[in-house]
């Protein structure tokens, strides 16, 4: 089986496109199925932890993908994030490797955020800033290991743009989607992307959700929002992005095999960020 996969992009289209992947790719079993990447000429490098999860969706279906004809540009930043194998060095530096992590490896995924997230660019935060923000990271990633029932590991990826000044982190998981956690843990019958606008909400969110609605969750929206930044959503047939054009909310045509959650952070604020009951921050920023 041979299927073709174009430009994919950190976007409602890219979603689209990856979505319209795993149509084509689940309606068979036990087959080698061949990616045609030959008309790909971008790649969001962090969209690996996407790509993942479509990957290992695959594996349980007894399929095998293989990506061919990727031009040298991208296979090149594949390889430097490890999504594809043999790597190389990643001389740049832009990169946070493509890694996997079992759902009871919390320390573990820690670590990896501190040593990956924890760079030059990103703008300054006090310390009790950071560690809330760090937090809320975690809140992502434990209720995804603990309660999307994912059929694997959780992925994830970024990717540093130093022309486009911002830096993109994804987690993904593979299981049962936002909207289907909602309906199950609070009864709440909802479209895919009004479930996942209902659980960014501040107190609506129960800990059985993907998307966690704590304290840590909810500094790194209003850390996004004063950035700048965006936090985009994905999950099964929802689409929520929240950006400083305000939040837009879609529906794909065609369901993604999981859940994603992606921090995009702007790199040229020079503001320096404080939690607001850190007292006289002389004009900068308080979240």
């Amino acid at each position: 089986m041979r299927v073709s996969l174009s430009d994919i992009d950190c976007s409602y289209l890219g979603f689209v496109r990856l979505a319209n992947l795993w149509s084509e790719i689940s309606k068979v079993r036990n087959t080698t199925i061949h990616v045609d990447c030959s008309g790909m000429s971008w790649i969001d490098a962090h969209m690996a932890a996407s790509l993942g999860v479509i990957v290992e969706s695959s594996k349980i279906l007894g399929n095998e993908l293989s990506f061919e004809d990727f031009n040298y540009e991208i296979s090149d930043v594949l390889r430097r994030n490890r999504f594809l194998y043999p790597y190389v060095i990643d001389r740049q530096g832009t990169t946070i490797r493509y890694t996997e992590f079992k759902e009871h490896e919390t320390d573990k995924f820690n670590e990896f955020i501190e040593e990956n997230l924890n760079r030059y660019e990103i703008p300054i935060m006090s310390d009790a800033l950071e560690g809330k923000f760090f937090e809320g990271i975690n809140e992502i990633f434990v209720n995804a290991a603990m309660h999307s029932e994912s059929k694997f590991e959780i992925s994830c990826c970024g990717q540093f743009y130093p022309k486009r000044n911002i830096l993109d982190f994804s987690i993904a998981d593979g299981g049962m989607g936002i909207a289907s956690n909602v309906k199950k843990y609070v009864g709440l019958d909802l479209k895919p992307d009004e479930a996942i606008d209902w659980a960014m909400q501040e107190g609506n969110t129960s800990r059985q959700l993907d998307i966690p609605g704590g304290l840590g969750l909810n500094i790194v929206k209003e850390f996004i929002e004063m950035n700048r930044g965006r936090f985009l959503v994905v999950s099964h047939f929802g689409f929520w992005s929240m950006s400083s054009n305000g939040t837009q909310m879609k529906i794909l045509p065609k369901a993604f095999p999981g859940t994603v959650a992606t921090l995009e952070i702007r790199t040229d604020d020079e503001s320096r960020y404080y939690m607001i009951d850190e007292g006289d921050t002389h004009g900068d920023d308080r979240v």
